[in-house]
């Protein structure tokens, strides 16, 4: 991925603050049941926003938008998130 730069979220919160989304938008993301986690990525050599869900369905699919903040929103499914014992 090289120089690509990570903002992650957990739970609502920024991890990283130098994103290519802004916090207010990706938290509204955060709200919707299901999803557990947006990283800024790339898709074919440009930026995008990934969405992690536990379930990849329709219907939550239909909740998330397309686009955010211009750029191509990709949903992948990743199950539920947890932290590993430190």
């Amino acid at each position: 991925m090289g120089d690509v730069r990570r903002a992650e979220m957990v739970k609502g919160r920024v991890i990283d603050g130098r994103s290519i989304t802004n916090r207010k938008r990706a938290s509204e993301i955060m709200s919707i049941r299901g999803v557990v986690g947006i990283a800024q990525g790339e898709s074919e050599g440009m930026p995008c926003v990934r969405v992690y869900v536990v379930r990849k369905t329709k219907r939550l699919i239909r909740q998330i938008p397309a686009m955010l903040d211009g750029y191509p929103v990709l949903v992948k499914e990743s199950g539920k998130i947890r932290a590993l014992p430190v």
